[in-house]
């Protein structure tokens, strides 16, 4: 399933990795807060894997010969399936973990939007001063939580998703 995505998606798991390897490093040297490591570089990382997600469901796309403007969900994508006729075992098996309330699928597609809607404001007293140095971490709110186990779970189930599914489509 060679397209023009492939080398986006695994240039985003790439990168993904990259910051999950520096979080990993700057939490075993215990300078910083892990609350704060955890919300700053996580959050990229997670950035990261949800631009994986994305450009992987487009790569599904174009292996269906679709040619669809914008994919940024799997219920996009089926829509997209649906409309042309065809059946895509990627696509649904993507749309059953995203149904799965307990998935990993699930609980990054539910962190992620959590992050992108809300609104946090950073509080005042930590950045009063020019140097940065009382730096509190925002707690996020809602359900869903953000740490480094989540996203680590969460980029190698990808990660091997992917891997599985491209491998099951050469065979075709």
């Amino acid at each position: 399933m060679a397209n023009s995505q492939s080398r986006i998606v695994n240039q985003r798991l790439y990168f993904c990795r990259l910051h999950l390897q520096w979080l990993d490093q700057q939490l075993q040297l215990q300078m910083l807060p892990k609350a704060l490591l955890e919300q700053s570089l996580a959050e990229s990382a997670l950035f990261h894997l949800q631009m994986a997600y994305r450009a992987y469901l487009l790569e599904i796309a174009e292996a269906y010969n679709l040619k669809p403007d914008s994919i940024k969900s799997v219920e996009q994508l089926m829509a997209c399936i649906g409309e042309q006729q065809l059946r895509s075992a990627e696509a649904y098996e993507i749309e059953q973990l995203a149904q799965q309330a307990e998935s990993w699928l699930s609980s990054m597609l539910q962190v992620y939007a959590q992050l992108d809607e809300d609104s946090v404001s950073l509080p005042q007293q930590g950045y009063q001063q020019a140097n940065m140095i009382n730096i509190s971490p925002v707690q996020a709110v809602g359900s869903c939580e953000l740490s480094a186990e989540l996203v680590h779970n969460c980029h190698q189930q990808l990660t091997a998703l992917i891997e599985n599914q491209r491998l099951r489509l050469q065979e075709w």
